[in-house]
Order: structure tokens, then sequence, then C-alpha cells
């Protein structure tokens, strides 16, 4: 059996990291080795710190930031380690897409049988090699990165339901963003109320955004949403609800090996469901680097 280094964020999910860890923390090995985030940012640091420490697989006790932090700090290291998931989050939207079962205990079973994939991860260029981060499942801009800001720690206020009133209320209400979205120099969209340029399939636990998108196929699917007229938005919501957003009007859709985003106005986004903003003016180039990152997971289901 691998020897596994396990970093726990204990606040995922509102404490629910904390609670699954302790479920089967009685289940680990003596070899295994533990370590707890204290703030922003401690994933990335933990993960890199492990991998230089000699360890082969690293395992995120959290939600989808937690793995998104975990991820660029295995790539620090070129990515020569494996990474565990064991979905402790609100959403788990990457742990989703990899099958991965969400009872604690299955889970460390699974990470036990150390079945390892190469997937794609999506990397976000602002202008530097030093001003660069990946991501693994989701990029959102727009008013998917509106939300995301908005209810950042605050899911654990009437959870599912009021993430879903805020997101049609979002909806209802918001305008589109004056941004250039290009992809071969050719101009895809010059403004939208929300553009995804996503790896996995969903986003926010409900929402499959990207229902045919494949985690190791070397493309990221871009979805732009256009300028929908206000009385026919709830219909678009209730469409990706069903998973059929792909099929409506006013909606692009493209796999992609790159795009690059020039903003007009301050653009919202956020990456795997962490906020952050592009600033007007600002320029950044998005492209997929193909089986970069190895993960514990089943095989995926044949077409």
């Amino acid at each position: 059996m691998a020897r596994i280094f396990f970093v726990v964020n204990e606040h995922a999910g509102d404490g629910r990291g904390r609670r699954i860890f302790q479920r089967v923390r009685p289940l680990l090995n003596s070899d295994d080795e533990i370590a707890i985030t204290r703030s922003v940012r401690d994933g990335q640091r933990l993960a890199a710190e492990a991998v230089r420490a000699g360890h082969r697989l690293v395992v995120a006790v959290g939600g989808d930031g937690t793995v998104n932090e975990m991820v660029n700090g295995l790539a620090e290291t070129g990515f020569q380690a494996v990474l565990g998931i064991l979905p402790a989050g609100w959403a788990n939207d990457l742990a989703y897409a990899l099958g991965l079962p969400t009872d604690p205990e299955q889970a460390l079973a699974t990470l036990r049988r150390s079945n390892v994939r190469r997937i794609d991860v999506g990397l976000i260029n602002f202008g530097g090699a030093r001003d660069q981060r990946y991501y693994v499942n989701m990029l959102g801009m727009g008013v998917s990165g509106e939300i995301a800001a908005i209810t950042r720690g605050k899911k654990r206020f009437g959870g599912t339901f009021s993430y879903l009133a805020l997101l049609l209320s979002k909806i209802l209400s918001g305008r589109p963003t004056r941004f250039q979205l290009s992809v071969q120099e050719e101009i895809i969209l010059e403004r939208g109320l929300t553009v995804h340029l996503a790896n996995g399939r969903r986003e926010g636990r409900l929402f499959p955004i990207a229902p045919s998108a494949l985690l190791d196929d070397g493309l990221l699917n871009l979805i732009a949403v256009e300028d929908v007229p206000i009385l026919s938005r709830p219909l678009y919501i209730f469409q990706v609800l069903r998973g059929r957003l792909l099929e409506q009007r006013l909606v692009c859709h493209r796999r992609v090996e790159a795009a690059t985003i020039h903003t007009i106005d301050p653009l919202p986004c956020h990456m795997d469901g962490e906020p952050f903003l592009l600033q007007p003016g600002q320029q950044a180039r998005v492209e997929v680097r193909k089986n970069a990152l190895q993960v514990v997971a089943p095989e995926p289901d044949s077409p």
C-alpha cells in the first residue's frame, strides 16, 4: 500500500473537512503523514514541501479550492507526485468528474488501490512565467465569477437553495461585460454574460456547464453566453440544470487548446471556485496542458 501524505483543510465545506477526516483517521496506516492547512495557499505550500520530502502520493482532504491549491503546489515540483482526493467540500466538482466515491471510507479505499490516471489541467498566464496559475476543473468569467465572489464562505447559509436563489437573482440583474475573447486570433466574443473554459463537467455542484467534457482529451470546452434578453434568462438557468445549455441560442461552444482574454471592463472570474478579478486593459492567456496531472481515480467509463 502506498504511503500517503494527507493535507487536511478542516474548514472545507463549513467544517466538513474536519468531520470527514475524523471518520477516516482510525483507518490510516502508521506511516501515513498528516498536515493541517492554517491559511490561504497553505495547501499549495504543503503539497510542494511533501513532494520535496520524497512523498509520491499527496491527498487533498477538502473541496475544489483545496484541490486547486495542491495542484499548484504539485506544479512547482514539475507534477512529479500523484494527487489523491478525499472529497470534503461543498461542491466537489472535480471529484464528481473523476467518478470518486462520496462515502469517505470508500474514497479512502480507492486511494489505497492507487489506480493512477493522467488528466489535463488548464493554465492561466497573466503576463509572465511567474504570474500564472493552474486550474483543473473550471474557469468561469462574468456572472459566474461574480457569484463565486459573493458566495465564498457563505454556502452554509441555506446551502444549495440559497446558492440557486442567488444565481437566479444575479442572472436576472447582471449586465454583460465587455471583453475580447479570441481563439487563434479570431475574436469569438466582445461582450457576454458568462464564459467558461471547462476541463470538468460542472460547477457549483448543481450546474453541468459542459456535460460532455473529458478530462483527458487535451482540450478545454469554451462556452460563452452572449447578452441573453432578461425575460429569457430563467429559461437558460433551467436548461443549465438539465444539462442542455449548449443547445440554446446565443451560446457559443467550441473545444479549444488555448484562448486569449483582453478586458475592457473589470472582469470577475473564478478558478475552481476561487474568485479573482481581471482589471480593465489586462490580458490573460489560457491554455491546456495535456495529461500533466496524475490522479488516483477509477478508470473512466467507456463512451
